[in-house]
């Protein structure tokens, strides 16, 4: 039980007392008032009055002698008659008074007077009664028992009092006492809360008096104890707890921060080596600040202790991460050679130093001649075998002041410094060229690669390195085009050829949006019926101030740009669109054929698309044919099978257009859903003097035949040439021999010819 709780039912009890005390006064006094009622009631029906009326006062006068009178009276029968007497008074405004009064005491007379008073001399009337001696006792013991319980009632308000005033003196001392006690309470709620919150610290919290001596401590810190060590687990020293030392930290490798935050009064941070149980560094950095007292005076440290360890290994991993990924930024993932980041920048910094030394610099863009036969072949994996291969041999070609980046895929640059002129330069190119052609061995194979070189200058041919980089290009290029395994520097021409370039691309864009293309028609015959049997459509563009341009100039940069797509739904709305309309003119026997690029081929939804322009143009799927390139199945073999299904399901004719160019055709012929085969011109030009020609035309003949596939041979310019082919059963011819591409109006007129045979067509 509290002092709280006592101190309040101490107060309780003596107020209780004192309410107590003061009830018996009331009611010792409504008592007496009501016993004394009776009496007098009893003494008025007793008829013991002597004299009903014994003076009327006025309220002007008061006659001494009626005093006097009334005082004797009082006087001499109570002197004889040893009674009660009654007196009553009443004054003016009606107020009463009543008094019983023991005759034989004497004191009438003083009574009569205190009436007299009461009533403020304003008595009215006033009379006097006896009583009898029964009366007069039991006044007697009335005033008795009044005295008694007016002595008691006094004494429990007293004992009331002096208890509570006793009270009132302790509680002081007790608010003092439970003001310590609770201060004691929230000093040990303090010092749990402070103890949880450093115990859920992860590092070692300890508080250090000045003689070492740990007063307070966290959980981490209490991990490191060690029973061995410590001298007096009562006393415990911080030396003993973090370094298991038996003497005070010293020397520049454990350096005491107590010491030092004595010295300064600052704050102070040191890092100790404490190697841990294996012999291993284990890196703690001690963070102390002063502990001061009321008076400010120094009296310890607090001291937190962080293990740095594996901070310092991570921070090591993060730098050896750093370089390694500024590495990968600046470096190809494959060769390890630099990338083109790094590759600008040692182009500038070598850049500097030529104009700085007033010498000359060469870039060198080396491509690899026909790599990607290499990874369509045998796979990208021997292909990356392939390029590391290049990468060192690169390498090992050139000084240890050059750089070799690799800029993707098989283009390489080479930056050369310090040179005198572009004699080097080339020398450089053919000592590349030379290691190239090495054989390369993977696995089980191996492979003779050649490449193309493309040479800029420094300053000779321009001044920065972006310039640098694309003349390079243009002059690898130039090297390819001319027959590759060689080496061409840049010249002015050819920047003037890539101007040439970039125009014809503007004017090609604005043909697409303003459709300036045409369609003509070449018509294929039947060698056997001698009929025509279809036409295939070649795209014109009607330049408005060149006029016809060549397929040739365009259709290749249309392909690499990839506005062949808009290009190539032109044809076939137009184309389909003319079909239909020839076959609604009774002109049946007429399908027309539709170039496709590799562009369009890629697709998606190349089959949905033809498929609408089919039902835009109201025409039929098997009126038309499309042409498809066989590199088509060299590049994308997949992709081709896939399409080229869907566009088979439609009820299309599929041709394979320039058959025998490419390479691994053969291997993908039996799965490709195809219908005819068309023989290249470049094999129908020798026909039939030479002999390579006719064995190939020959063989592709006999091969189609076998495979159920029907044969169309281009670009038939003699009789020789269509004598030959119609004796090796080829199906069907073109080219000139027949007739020029025509617009749509004129092969309309000759469509409508009642002679069709070949050998009604004269030459155009």
């Amino acid at each position: 039980m509290n002092l709280q709780g006592r101190h309040f039912r101490r107060r309780a009890l003596a107020w209780y007392s004192m309410l107590f005390g003061v009830f018996l006064l009331l009611a010792n006094a409504a008592v007496y008032h009501f016993q004394n009622d009776l009496l007098v009631e009893q003494a008025e029906q007793r008829g013991k009055t002597v004299m009903d009326v014994l003076v009327l006062l006025t309220r002007e006068t008061l006659l001494r002698e009626d005093y006097a009178l009334t005082r004797w009276m009082l006087t001499s029968w109570g002197r004889n008659h040893p009674d009660v007497a009654l007196v009553r008074a009443r004054n003016e405004n009606g107020v009463e008074i009543v008094r019983l009064v023991n005759t034989a005491a004497g004191d009438a007379h003083l009574v009569l007077e205190q009436v007299i008073d009461l009533t403020h001399r304003r008595t009215v009337w006033l009379e006097v009664g006896f009583g009898d001696q029964s009366l007069r006792d039991q006044l007697g013991r009335l005033l008795v028992q009044m005295a008694l319980v007016s002595v008691a009632a006094v004494l429990i308000l007293g004992l009331s009092a002096w208890w509570l005033l006793r009270g009132l003196a302790i509680v002081p001392l007790e608010r003092e006492v439970m003001r310590s006690a609770e201060a004691e309470r929230l000093v040990g709620e303090q010092r749990r809360y402070l103890q949880s919150v450093i115990d859920n610290i992860n590092d070692g919290i300890l508080a250090i008096g000045r003689d070492y001596e740990v007063t307070l401590m966290n959980k981490t810190a209490r991990e490191g104890w060690d029973d061995d060590i410590i001298a007096d687990p009562e006393h415990p020293r911080c030396y003993e707890i973090l370094h298991h030392r038996s003497s005070p930290c010293t020397g520049s490798d454990h350096p005491c921060p107590l010491r030092e935050v004595a010295e300064s009064l600052q704050p102070k941070s040191v890092v100790h080596n404490v190697p841990d149980g294996n012999g291993n560094p284990r890196y703690l950095e001690l963070a102390a600040s002063p502990m001061l007292d009321q008076q400010g005076q120094f009296v310890g440290i607090i001291e937190s202790s962080r293990d740095l360890t594996a901070h310092l290994r991570m921070r090591d991993e993060l730098e050896q991460k750093k370089v390694s990924l500024e590495y990968q930024a600046q470096h190809d993932a494959l060769t390890g050679l630099p990338n083109r980041l790094l590759l600008i920048d040692r182009l500038s910094q070598g850049i500097y130093h030529a104009r700085r030394q007033r010498r000359s610099l060469a870039l060198l863009f080396v491509d690899l001649d026909e790599f990607k036969q290499i990874n369509d072949s045998f796979g990208h994996e021997v292909g990356d075998e392939v390029l590391k291969q290049v990468a060192v041999r690169l390498q090992s070609a050139l000084r240890s002041s050059d750089t070799v980046a690799r800029l993707g895929g098989d283009e390489f640059n080479v930056v050369l410094t310090n040179l005198d002129d572009g004699d080097q330069a080339a020398s450089a190119a053919e000592k590349l060229i030379r290691e190239i052609r090495q054989p390369c061995t993977i696995g089980e194979e191996q492979f003779v690669l050649t490449c193309s070189v493309g040479i800029s200058v420094y300053p000779k041919d321009a001044q920065v390195p972006s310039d640098l980089m694309r003349y390079a290009d243009t002059a690898m290029f130039k090297a390819k085009a001319a027959g590759r395994n060689s080496f061409r520097f840049y010249t002015e021409s050819m920047t003037a050829e890539a101007y040439d370039r970039v125009t014809l691309e503007k004017q090609l864009r604005d043909a697409v949006a303003e459709r300036q293309f045409e369609l003509h028609y070449q018509p294929q015959f039947d060698v056997t019926s001698d009929k025509i049997i279809g036409v295939e459509a070649l795209v014109r563009w009607r330049h408005p101030a060149q006029g016809l341009v060549a397929p040739g100039r365009f259709i290749g940069l249309a392909e690499s740009t990839g506005l062949i797509v808009s290009i190539g739904q032109f044809v076939m709305q137009t184309a389909f669109a003319q079909v239909a309309a020839w076959h609604a003119a009774g002109l049946t026997a007429i399908r027309v054929s539709v170039n496709l690029s590799v562009r369009e081929l890629q697709q998606p939804e190349l089959p949905e698309k033809i498929s609408g322009l089919l039902e835009q143009a109201n025409c039929r799927p098997e009126w038309v044919e499309l042409e498809v390139t066989e590199s088509l199945f060299m590049d994308h073999p997949d992709l081709a099978v896939k399409v080229l299904n869907r566009l088979r399901d439609i009820g299309m004719v599929i041709t394979i257009d320039d058959f025998g160019t490419g390479y691994s055709s053969l291997s993908y012929l039996k799965q490709l859903p195809i219908d005819r085969l068309k023989i290249d011109r470049s094999f129908v030009d020798g026909l039939p003097e030479d002999g390579n020609d006719s064995a190939i035309a020959s063989a592709i003949i006999a091969m189609g035949r076998n495979l159920g596939l029907r044969l169309v041979a281009e670009g038939v310019e003699t009789e020789d040439q269509l004598d030959y082919l119609r004796s090796q059963g080829c199906h069907e011819v073109q080219g000139f021999l027949f007739s020029r591409p025509l617009s749509a109006e004129s092969m309309t007129v000759r469509l409508r010819q009642p002679i069709q045979s070949l050998r009604a067509v004269a030459p155009h």
